[in-house]
């Protein structure tokens, strides 16, 4: 029998066990967290950020499972997803290939069969998109085009993967509120068409990030609902760079 205040080899044994799921212990939280509804666990652990995600995995072996889950990474990585932007150097060591505004036609490739489908372009009533600057941006299971229509006039499209069908959703005019870009226009290239060029989503169909045809450090993000601008200066040595958007996924350790 151990002396009061000291701790006997057989309770220093059982503390020094592996640690295991508490699922194995059985208590009453143990039988709850079992009882839940695998659509409901799922939706719970949705909502917690990949930092909590390794912790709530050791609760229990049935939330190690739905959290290893192919179609759980998937979900998590979509929900929590952040746009940002992504800036690389533009270089004239090697050849840049530009491609021609006047193509009338899109190619898409579906990563999972390896099929490629061409569609066809929009067409503006009045016509003349084929020599007009396009802009395209991946936008989930859609795919978004803008079409620079004149300076500071774009109209924007929307084009469904399953079916390929375009439906114009976006007039945009800055023409009305050029006053407000003049100051952002150096005299050093008063000879470069003044104009706002959009590179990507920061939130689809609602925040669209610009930058200017000149070179500047410069850029904007567009509130397409509020019709609000958000200028933002990513400092001197940008003004070379170009701009690309990108989406950082959070949970890319749990693909492995």
């Amino acid at each position: 029998m151990a002396a009061a205040g000291v701790k006997s080899k057989d309770t220093l044994r059982r503390r020094s066990r592996p640690y295991y799921f508490r699922v194995c212990k059985r208590n009453k939280n143990s039988q709850i967290m079992d009882s839940l509804p695998d659509e409901l666990l799922f939706h719970i652990l949705l909502q917690l950020p990949a930092e909590d995600i390794p912790n709530a995995a050791v609760v229990c072996r049935k939330w190690y499972r739905t959290t290893r889950a192919r179609d759980f990474v998937h979900a998590h990585r979509s929900h929590h997803s952040v746009s940002g932007l992504v800036i690389h150097e533009l270089t004239t060591d090697r050849l840049n290939c530009h491609p021609p505004d006047t193509h009338t036609h899109v190619l898409t490739l579906n990563v999972d069969t390896e099929t490629m489908t061409k569609y066809t372009l929009p067409q503006s009533p009045q016509g003349g998109y084929e020599r007009r600057p396009k802009f395209y941006f991946s936008a989930g299971k859609s795919l978004s085009l803008f079409v620079l229509a004149s300076d500071l006039y774009l109209e924007g499209w929307d084009m469904k993967s399953e079916s390929g069908e375009w439906t114009k959703l976006y007039n945009i005019d800055f023409t009305p509120r050029k006053c407000e870009f003049e100051r952002f226009h150096s005299d050093k290239y008063s000879h470069v068409p003044f104009a706002l060029l959009p590179f990507g989503w920061i939130k689809f169909r609602e925040v669209l990030a610009f930058h200017f045809s000149y070179p500047s450090s410069v850029c904007t993000a567009y509130n397409l609902v509020t019709q609000e601008f958000h200028f933002f200066e990513l400092g001197s040595d940008a003004r070379y760079h170009e701009f690309v958007p990108h989406t950082i996924n959070y949970l890319e350790w749990l693909s492995t």
